[in-house]
Order: structure tokens, then C-alpha cells, then sequence
């Protein structure tokens, strides 16, 4: 087993890390001292200790160890010994955190070179107090507005980055398609494209840098339009994105199903059709939720101490749509949870934290970013336990009445 593990952790190190990906098990390597002073990261737990030595030949070996934690010694024992090929590992198992200092007394019966020390570590979720994730690609907006003079409308936009489309709002038109020219610097390309309630997206594609929309519109006819661009960047923890075979896209843990205590979440979604936007809940184990109805987005709260909640919003006809949640501290204590999606916003005073589930399979996710962190200095009395803290007062209390109505009969009694 051991040797399975080493060479995991030795594939872990020489194995090009995926930097999408949370660092769950983190090998932290240094030179060979004794004592070995130590630090663990404040989110992680150490396993184990290894320290190495090499040698040409394998002999017999004992050691014992002493590990102390801020001055006391809270772990001693005898030292695991193993030999793999040349290298003689001597293990010392920890199971702690923060800083701590082995001492370690081997005994050899042959020579031997100390090459270093090895810390296996483990995230540890519980101890974990903030995590970024961002997933996707950079969206950049650019906004013109005009209202035609003539035949025709034509507008230049410019942004680093590829050219997702071009949403176009248009003004006293009653027709249901809209033409025109969409011309870059490598070429041009002809549209027709629907529009449903004045709303039209004209697709981009393999086009960079600066753009030239031309509309065919009747004069008079009043334009906006915005143009997406989208720009890589670097992806971090985008394996806590999880899409199913059915379309839901499932927050892995420890950013889904883990109680945060503020922080924000932005998301750019393409709609698909009615359903769930996001789904979340406050520790309650009742789903809230952002969906989308008709032409409108809603926003379904139970919250922990305020029952449930309901707002509604009309949902402009666009192609590409705006979230952001964002878990805000108040300076009296208590919570705010602010949701917006494009210009519609809800607040909602909801003081708990909450804990992010999964987005719908009604959206196709562009880009995700998302900011949280937890408190370990606040603590919300759960209402059990609030419950349970009134049944003891209440119980207390019937026991301190009882003693003094038995004390009350003692005295009349010797009267």
C-alpha cells in the first residue's frame, strides 16, 4: 500500500497539474532537519511525514519520534520503516494541523544519506474558509445605440477576444426577421435573422477585433445593440462543475452543498426554455430557487428564519442573460441576499448562510465566477437547537418551581 501511494504522490509531482482543477492533496517537500519544523496550510490536514534517506544497501532500522504542537508534545511512538529499492522512508503518522515540529531518533546498522522530508496533506473542507472558481471565458459588452435615417443602420464595435453575437433591440419595427451585413477585417457575411418582441441575436463565430453591423431597418426605426465578446483567460477549479447526461450542471463539493457565509456568484447563461436557473438552499434541506417562467424570472426563497419568499420580474426576450448573487454582511450582523438578473433585482434579508446546488438544464452556462467565503468567528443557533435550548429553560425552570413548592409544604408542615 505504501508503495502504491509513494508512487501516486511521485506521479503528483512530476505530472503537469491541471490548473482547472482544486487541490485536494497538496506534497509539501524540504530539506532534511531534525527537528523538522513544519507548517501545514490552514485548510489542510497532514496524514504523514516521510523522511528520506538514501543508501546502497538496505539494513536493519528503528526509530521513535515526539511531535510538538505549540509547545506540548501531542503525539510520540515508534516510526514506521520501509525500504523501496535504494530509499529508506520513515514514516511518522500526524492527523494535524497548523505548525508542529518532529523530532525523530533513528538508529542504523548501516550508512545512509538523509535526502529530505516529505508532508502529504489533505483538503480539509471544514477548515476551508474561502474559494474562487472561474469557469469559461471573460465577457466583454459593447453597447451602441442610434435611430436610422435612411435604409439603413450601421455600427462599429471593437473588444478584444472572439465575437459570440450582436443582441439587437429595435424600436418601432413590426417585422418578424431583420436583415443585413455583418463585415470584420477578414471578411464579410450576410444575415436574416427572427425578431421576437423587438429582440434579434445575430451569431457570431470565427471573428475577432472590431466589427461593422449593418441593419436593413426602415428609417425611423430606433437601434441598440450590444456586442459579446468572449476572451480566455485562466480556468480555476473548474472540476467543481459537474454536467450530467440530462443538462444539469451540479456544484461539486466544497462549493456546492457547503454553507458559505457571504461572497458573490456571477454567471453569463444562454436560455433554452422555461425551468431552473440556479438552485440553492439556507441549511434548511428546502430548495430555493431562480427560474424562469413565460417572460418572467422569479426567485423562490424559503429562507431559515423568514419562510418563504417570492419575487417576480419581467425577463427582456435576449439571447444571453446576466446572474449575480451576492451574500452581503450588513453592519448590524445580519444577512442580505441580493439577486440580479440582468436589470431585475431582489433583495431579501435572509441572516444564514447559504449553500449552492446545481444550475438547470433550461441554460447553457457561458462563464461562471464565483467569489465565497466562510466565517469560523459566527455561529447561527440552528431553530432545533434554539428549541432544544427553550426545552431546557423550560425544564429548568418546572424543577426550580417544584423545589420551592416542596419547600413551601415542608415549612407549613412544621407549623
Amino acid at each position: 500500500m505504501k508503495k502504491f501511494l509513494s508512487l501516486i504522490f511521485i506521479l503528483l509531482l512530476f505530472y503537469p497539474a491541471q490548473v482547472e482543477g482544486i487541490e485536494r492533496l497538496k506534497v509539501i517537500e524540504g530539506e532534511f532537519t531534525n527537528p523538522l519544523h513544519a507548517e501545514v496550510p490552514p485548510e489542510y490536514r497532514a496524514e504523514w511525514v516521510d523522511f528520506i534517506f538514501l543508501s546502497n544497501e538496505s539494513c536493519n532500522v528503528s526509530a521513535s519520534y515526539r511531535v510538538y504542537r505549540y509547545g506540548e508534545v501531542v503525539k510520540e511512538g515508534s516510526a514506521k520503516i520501509e525500504w523501496i529499492g535504494g530509499t529508506l522512508y520513515i514514516t511518522v503518522p500526524l492527523k494535524l494541523y497548523d505548525r508542529f515540529i518532529v523530532y525523530l531518533s533513528p538508529n542504523f546498522s548501516c550508512g545512509v544519506m538523509p535526502a529530505g522530508y516529505r508532508i502529504n496533506a489533505v483538503l480539509d473542507p471544514y477548515r476551508l474558509r474561502d474559494l474562487s472558481v472561474k469557469v469559461g471565458n471573460v465577457i466583454e459588452l459593447r453597447w451602441k445605440g442610434t435611430a436610422s435615417k435612411n435604409s439603413s443602420s450601421k455600427l462599429r464595435f471593437n473588444a478584444s477576444g472572439t465575437l459570440l453575437g450582436i443582441e439587437v433591440k429595435l424600436y418601432n419595427y413590426k417585422g418578424k426577421e431583420v436583415s443585413g451585413i455583418l463585415e470584420w477585417e477578414n471578411g464579410t457575411k450576410n444575415f436574416t435573422v427572427p425578431v421576437k418582441e423587438g429582440w434579434a441575436w445575430v451569431p457570431g463565430g470565427d471573428i475577432n477585433g472590431e466589427v461593422a453591423l449593418t441593419l436593413n431597418i426602415p428609417p425611423g426605426t430606433g437601434v441598440s445593440a450590444t456586442a459579446y465578446y468572449a476572451r480566455e483567460r485562466e480556468q480555476i477549479n473548474g472540476d467543481l462543475l459537474i454536467k450530467d447526461e440530462r443538462g444539469y450542471t451540479y456544484l461539486d463539493y466544497p462549493l456546492g452543498a457547503m454553507l458559505w457565509d457571504g461572497g458573490d456568484i456571477e454567471a453569463w447563461f444562454e436560455v433554452k426554455g422555461e425551468g431552473e436557473v440556479l438552485v440553492f438552499d439556507f441549511g434548511n434541506e428546502k430548495a430555493s430557487r431562480i427560474s424562469i417562467k413565460r417572460n418572467e424570472v422569479c426567485a423562490e426563497l424559503y429562507t431559515l428564519y423568514y419562510g418563504k419568499k417570492k419575487h417576480c420580474s419581467l425577463l427582456p426576450m435576449k439571447k444571453i442573460h446576466n446572474l449575480k448573487v451576492s451574500l452581503i454582511r450588513v453592519p448590524d450582523g445580519r444577512r442580505l441576499l441580493q439577486i440580479k438578473v440582468d436589470e431585475a433585482t431582489f433583495n431579501e434579508m435572509v441572516n444564514s448562510p447559504v449553500g449552492f446546488l446545481y444550475f438547470g438544464n433550461n441554460i447553457s452556462l457561458i462563464s461562471l465566477d464565483a467569489s465565497l467565503y466562510r466565517n469560523p468567528d459566527y455561529y447561527v443557533v440552528l431553530p432545533n437547537e434554539r428549541k432544544a435550548d427553550i426545552a431546557l429553560g423550560i425544564s429548568t425552570l418546572a424543577l426550580v418551581l417544584a423545589i420551592a413548592l416542596w419547600i413551601r409544604e415542608k415549612r407549613k408542615q412544621a407549623l
